[in-house]
């Protein structure tokens, strides 16, 4: 017997001696007998620098946690096994995308290794730790969710339908924050009534559907207004707001174009009424523009939008129009002249051979790259159309000059300054022009259809 006890005794003392002698007897086993798996979340790293190892051995331990939560794999995932415990190197990562919930904190790193170039490391995370601070977290959105609910149901007793609105949508993001805490706390402990989320999100939609069936949005004043390119309404669109018959304070409204892109935005103020203010997209052509303002809220799309149109008008001078095309460009004239004629108009302005000014226009181009394809339908060309436009009086005198260039592209160089020309904006030019007309004194002349400066 005391053979058998003495035979046992060395060999723990053997096999004692031997881990004593081989601190990093961790890489093999992936343990620790200090981190036992009962208290501890724990696991080894690997990279190609110390580094590489301390971060691949924190995300282990976060990926134990969190991976039976949300995981997806990409493609094929490679795995270094040691000793039949998985190390993931950092040259592995982007073969698994695993998506790590939630912001844990704690966790450490308790050792470090060297092996054949190889690093290695080995954190811990204590599981007590991590649940505590888990209650402590859940507890504290729990709160915040319940005092934001109050809130929210006192606004709405209010009437303070825009505050009420707010209030409940910012819950799904609190409620979310919530389900997330929770779910990592399931990972290391059985939840509790204390952890429960005290208001659902079925509770929510049904507040805010009431809500929102009760709001209405009407046109207040015109919906159809009249400015010229380049130059803003006189009069901001307007809509009214109300719930239950009563004006609305402090509700968010947009005004969407024509492509459902944001243009201006305002809020109500406290009879209810939102003035949308085009201080910028304003139109630089002439035409009809369509804006539809709605309440710009999550959950509000099922209520009714607001039409509104502008009519965009030119303040048209009129004059004598004369074209030089450069030497490259002259066997297209016809084309380029055509397409600058259609810009020009766009812009207000207009031929007239008894107008009172002149109008000099000079095309030129800059040739851009040419595609070859395998056809002259497959052949495209790249062009810097430009136009300098000088505005003289009768006497000769320089009133204005600018130049306008914009590329374009066709299948041939005379197409592709056409094309150019018709994309060209001159909205921002049309100001100084009026301006410079008015200084000389000959802007009324150009309106008066009295007025004839033929020869």
């Amino acid at each position: 017997m005391k053979k058998i006890f003495l035979f046992v005794f060395m060999l723990a003392f053997t096999s004692f001696a031997q881990r004593a002698g081989n601190p990093d007897e961790w890489v093999e086993s992936g343990q620790m007998l200090r981190y036992p798996a009962s208290r501890y979340f724990s696991a080894v790293g690997m990279g190609t620098s110390e580094v590489a190892a301390r971060e691949n051995a924190i995300v282990e331990v976060r990926r134990q946690i969190s991976a039976s939560i949300d995981s997806r794999t990409l493609s094929v995932e490679t795995h270094t096994s040691v000793n039949n415990r998985t190390v993931t190197s950092s040259h592995l990562d982007q073969n698994t995308v695993m998506t790590i919930v939630g912001d844990i904190e704690g966790v450490q790193i308790i050792a470090t290794a060297t092996r054949q170039n190889n690093f290695f490391a080995f954190a811990a995370l204590e599981k007590e730790r991590f649940v505590s601070h888990q209650r402590m977290k859940i507890n504290e959105l729990r709160s915040d969710l319940t005092r934001t609910n109050t809130q929210a149901n006192t606004a709405l007793n209010a009437h303070n339908v825009a505050l009420a609105v707010s209030l409940f949508n910012s819950m799904f993001d609190k409620i979310s924050a919530m389900e997330v805490e929770r779910t990592l706390l399931s990972a290391a402990t059985a939840l509790t009534a204390n952890e429960e989320i005290p208001v659902s999100r079925a509770e929510i939609n049904t507040k805010l559907t009431q809500l929102f069936s009760s709001i209405r949005i009407t046109a207040s004043g015109q919906n159809r207004q009249v400015s010229f390119i380049g130059e803003a309404p006189n009069e901001p669109f307007a809509v009214a707001i109300t719930a239950n018959g009563r004006a609305v304070e402090n509700m968010q409204v947009s005004l969407f174009n024509e492509n459902d892109r944001k243009v201006a935005t305002a809020s109500s103020d406290r009879d209810g009424i939102a003035r949308l203010a085009l201080t910028s997209n304003i139109p630089t052509t002439r035409g009809t523009y369509r804006f539809t303002a709605r309440i710009d809220l999550e959950g509000a799309q099922n209520i009714a939008e607001v039409p509104f149109t502008l009519s965009a008008r030119t303040r048209d001078i009129s004059g004598l129009i004369s074209f030089v095309f450069s030497p490259e460009l002259r066997s297209g004239a016809t084309t380029i002249q055509q397409a600058a004629n259609e810009a020009l108009s766009n812009h207000g302005i207009l031929n007239d051979d008894c107008g009172c000014i002149k109008i000099s226009v000079v095309i030129s181009d800059v040739l851009g790259e040419t595609i070859k394809g395998v056809s002259a339908a497959r052949t495209f060309v790249r062009s810097t159309a430009s136009m300098q436009i000088s505005f003289t009086d009768k006497n000769g005198k320089q009133l204005y000059s600018t130049t306008v260039s914009q590329l374009g592209v066709a299948n041939n160089r005379v197409a592709a300054v056409a094309d150019g020309i018709k994309k060209m904006r001159m909205s921002d030019d049309l100001p100084g022009i009026q301006n410079a007309l008015q200084a000389q004194a000959v802007l009324q002349s150009v309106f008066d259809e009295e007025e004839n400066c033929c020869r």
